[in-house]
Formats: C-alpha cells, sequence, structure tokens
C-alpha cells in the first residue's frame, strides 16, 4: 500500500518535470525577459522622460563588464548605428534610485558615449535610446559585484 502511493507520487512527479521548463526564463524572447528585469520605478522614470515604455531590442550595442573589478566604477560603452539618436538612459535595477546615466539632445556624428556607474551590487543594467521620433530601443545586460553577498570589497581591512 505504502509503496503504491509512494509510486503515485512519483510518477505524478517525473510527468510534470517537462512542463515546468516551459516557464524558465531561458525559453523567453528578450522582450519578455525584460518584464523580470524592470521594476516599477525604471516603468515610471521611461514614462516620465520617453511618454512611453514601448522598448525594441535591436540596433543598441552596450559593452559592459560581465564581472566588475570594483564596483565603483563600471565602465559602460552604448553605441549605435542608428542616426537620430536624441536621449539615451542607463538603469541599473536592484538599485533605489535606478537611473545611473542620462545623456540629452546629443548632437554627435558619432552615436556612442562611454562613462563609468557605480554599481553596488550584481544587477541587471537596462539601457534605453530614443530617437527624435520618439522610438525606443534597449538592451539588458547583467553586471556581477564580486564580495560575498554582493559585499563592497576592500571594506574593513587595514592598508
Amino acid at each position: 500500500m505504502i509503496r503504491r502511493s509512494i509510486l503515485k507520487y512519483f510518477l505524478i512527479l517525473m510527468a510534470s518535470l517537462p512542463f515546468s521548463s516551459l516557464f524558465s526564463k531561458r525559453y523567453l524572447s528578450d522582450e519578455e525577459h525584460l518584464a523580470f528585469t524592470i521594476t516599477q520605478e525604471i516603468k515610471e522614470s521611461l514614462l516620465e522622460l520617453f511618454s512611453t515604455s514601448n522598448i525594441e531590442f535591436n540596433h543598441l550595442n552596450v559593452a559592459l563588464p560581465s564581472i566588475a573589478e570594483y564596483y565603483k566604477v563600471v565602465p559602460i560603452k552604448v553605441s549605435t548605428e542608428i542616426e537620430d539618436i536624441d536621449k539615451i538612459a542607463v538603469y541599473i535595477s536592484r538599485s533605489k534610485k535606478p537611473l545611473a546615466l542620462l545623456y540629452e539632445d546629443m548632437n554627435l556624428k558619432r552615436n556612442n558615449v562611454s562613462a563609468r556607474i557605480k554599481v553596488l551590487s550584481s544587477s541587471p543594467v537596462v539601457v534605453v535610446a530614443s530617437t527624435k521620433s520618439g522610438k525606443l530601443y534597449g538592451a539588458v545586460q547583467l553586471v556581477k559585484i564580486p564580495g560575498g553577498c554582493s559585499a563592497t570589497p576592500g571594506v574593513g581591512y587595514e592598508n
């Protein structure tokens, strides 16, 4: 009797395993993956800055280290082939103030910018660029900060 109930629950578990992978993030498109990354604060900021939150994920290249050497100085470079870029905004998802960087009125011959941002803990970085016509392009990349539990390195050590 006990053996039958154990076998029954084991078969139910084995039958449900293939369906659990359907809801995994690795099978989602870029647009659906961004829904997990964008917080409510980022959505509100997008609506305030760009008057829309519909983002297309192409034509935007982000160079960002996957593991930052030092959390206070994380280099970021954003480039694109689109000619009429008006604004570029960089958001850090897991931050108290997610808007880390904003370039406005970009009248550059080359559409690439580079800067250094401060990332306190491992977090997805969302980059959004808008054209003069109002279309938004985006990219998402994860930055990991070294240290246990994303602790700031070097704190508490005497030199």
